[in-house]
């Protein structure tokens, strides 16, 4: 018989192991991903909070920013005042990875309550974690992970309040409390997209008697979250009330009519669980699911949660994959029950399951060992990448030996941290080849001084370069140019230098002050002063006659 590996102080070194893969999911290496519109709209917000104090009506690029409720905009400004920067990618996103942990938490607490089971709840969240919707997201400085992480912990609090006698009405308030942090996060989205799949499964799967004997405290909850939420609505209807209008008119009509996908478009769902596709799309079938998952109830309302939550974001028009956030969370879980099934089976009883996640753990670490000894070979992180490539090889020793000798738990842990170890290596050097943000390399703009003095115009006003350019850009288009300020400054990017520059010459004089390239030694960004060419004549002939 063959001895399973058995290490001393595991409950420790599990628990180590699942701090290590959260850590790394959030965290690590978040610094390397492009800012992205949605981002760059947050940054730019915050910032002028920071510099015009806009805290309650917020400004983008001086235009009113009401479309969407401020809170996450607020921790991103924090953060900005905390480092006295808003280009610190670090810290602009740190307060979504805050609110990823929050969520991390949240689910884990409400698995364990649900499952009544440590273990099936710690393997949930190890699926969580590590899923790319989830991974994602919690690297972004955007509203999303903020509303349902709120969200996850108000139905965390939700069910304990329905499901004990003790300290139910403080369950229901603490719900209550969270559900206004979600709306003040990012308004409805939460409470039709995870609050509302969740209590419909709830009750097709326990019935109504959940809801006798709470109809006061579910009055406490609605009362506790509007006492949340209204202030700030009642402030902008007092200050803005057209606006107010026009933008909720405006956002409704979005859902409509912006980003229209075909009504199957959210069939890929499965795909944002990441790694553990190979183990949750076969769970979606029924009688596949049953003989792994024993606890059948809880089967069928993870289940019905998953497929409500589908049904009910594919029929609204607009879809975006990152609107697949919340359902990272039932397949998770139910990813949790079958890795508890799997960690306590014997033999390979699910061998082709197996077979698959032992391949691509092995080309994962490949991966990781073959980046990480590019690294020292090219740069001068030879002692960081020499762990990295210790632990690579260590891992990989394990997750071999756990699979001959069918210790399932460690590996299930392997399979995990290879992949947690994988983004300290092969991120740093898959963003070597990328193409080059050319955003980011705007920031180097704000080395001209003259910026700080003169009104900026450019031909866009894209919020990732008003993000990366540091000041508020005036958008100009064929028809205004006669309206350009003399003494100030235009942006062009090297696709609108030929025929928009010349456009202006026609009524402006242009000198080239400042390029912006990438490594290559392409122009990206012409920065131009603007003098009026008719002054220049004036003084010119004056000059002459002198």
């Amino acid at each position: 018989m063959k001895a399973k590996i058995q290490f001393k102080h595991s409950k420790y070194i599990y628990g180590a192991g699942l701090i290590f893969l959260i850590f790394s999911g959030i965290f690590v290496n978040s610094q390397l991903m492009h800012v992205g519109l949605m981002e760059a709209r947050n940054f730019v917000t915050a910032r002028e909070m920071v510099q015009d104090n806009h805290w309650l009506i917020p400004t983008m690029n001086g235009e009113i920013r009401i479309a969407k409720p401020p809170l996450p905009t607020w921790a991103t400004a924090l953060a900005m005042m905390a480092v006295k920067s808003d280009t610190n990618l670090t810290a602009n996103r740190f307060p979504a990875g805050l609110a990823a942990l929050f969520l991390i938490f949240s689910f884990y607490s409400f698995a364990k309550a649900v499952t009544k089971d440590r273990e099936t709840a710690s393997y949930a969240a190890i699926a969580l974690s590590t899923s790319y919707m989830f991974m994602y997201m919690a690297r972004k400085g955007t509203w999303d992970i903020f509303c349902h992480s709120f969200m996850v912990g108000a139905i965390w609090m939700l069910h304990k309040g329905f499901t004990s006698e003790n300290g139910k009405y403080c369950c229901f308030a603490a719900s209550g409390v969270l559900m206004g942090l979600s709306w003040m996060s990012k308004g409805p989205v939460a409470f039709y997209a995870l609050l509302l799949p969740f209590i419909i499964s709830m009750t097709v799967t326990y019935g109504k008697n959940i809801y006798k004997n709470n109809s006061r405290p579910l009055l406490i909850m609605i009362i506790v979250s509007l006492s949340i939420v209204l202030p700030w609505f009642i402030y902008l209807y007092l200050h803005a009330p057209d606006l107010s209008h026009h933008v909720a008119g405006k956002e409704t009509n979005a859902w409509f009519n912006k980003h229209i996908q075909p009504i199957w478009y959210y069939l890929k769902f499965p795909a944002m669980s990441g790694i553990w596709v190979f183990m949750f799309t076969p769970l979606l079938w029924v009688p596949y699911a049953r003989k792994r998952i024993r606890d059948i109830k809880n089967y069928k309302m993870l289940f019905l949660w998953t497929v409500v939550m589908i049904i009910l974001l594919s029929i609204i028009p607009e879809k975006k994959d990152r609107y697949l956030l919340p359902a990272t969370i039932p397949m998770s879980f139910l990813i949790g029950y079958y890795l508890k099934y799997l960690s306590t089976m014997s033999g390979y009883r699910d061998k082709i399951q197996v077979c698959i996640y032992l391949s691509l753990s092995t080309i994962i670490a490949t991966a990781t060992a073959l980046s990480a000894v590019y690294y020292m070979i090219s740069s001068e992180f030879h002692t960081y990448m020499i762990a990295v490539l210790v632990t690579d090889i260590s891992l990989i020793y394990i997750l071999i030996r756990s699979f001959i000798n069918h210790s399932w738990k460690t590996y299930i842990y392997s399979i995990s941290l290879i992949f947690a170890l994988s983004l300290y290596s092969i991120p740093p050097l898959a963003s070597k080849f990328m193409k080059e943000n050319s955003p980011v390399k705007l920031l180097d703009l704000r080395n001209y001084e003259a910026l700080k003095q003169k009104k900026l115009y450019a031909f866009n006003d894209n919020l990732k370069t008003v993000w990366a350019a540091g000041v508020k850009i005036t958008k100009i288009t064929k028809g205004d140019l006669a309206a350009i300020d003399s003494e100030a400054l235009l942006l062009a990017n090297d696709r609108e230098n030929e025929e928009l520059v010349s456009k202006v010459m026609e009524s402006c004089s242009l000198k080239e002050q400042y390029q912006i390239t990438d490594n290559t030694g392409r122009t990206l960004w012409h920065l131009f002063s603007i003098n009026d060419k008719q002054n220049q004549n004036q003084e010119a002939e004056l000059l002459s006659k002198r």
